[in-house]
């Protein structure tokens, strides 16, 4: 269970420095016309980033859950501890 909480704080932090990352690009794209080959270079850029981030996200969701599940309480009561042999 420790495993899965790093890796979602791994996660976690993948996505907030890929973030950074995308504000960069998006503020130097500002500064470049958009005819520019330089342009079309750093929109390519953030293409992959967010595919990347996207990635990051769906498998930072499906860690979530199997932790979820992990630490979920049971719905079942053991038959010795119900009182009802």
């Amino acid at each position: 269970m420790d495993d899965e909480r790093q890796d979602l704080r791994a996660t976690a932090d993948e996505l907030i420095q890929g973030a950074d990352e995308l504000r960069q690009i998006e503020e130097a794209k500002l500064e470049v016309p958009p005819q520019t080959s330089r342009f079309r270079r750093l929109t390519g850029r953030a293409e992959r980033l967010v595919a990347r981030m996207l990635r990051l996200a769906r498998a930072q969701r499906e860690l979530s859950e199997k932790v979820a599940e992990a630490t979920a309480p049971s719905d079942k009561v053991p038959r010795e501890s119900s009182g009802l042999s």
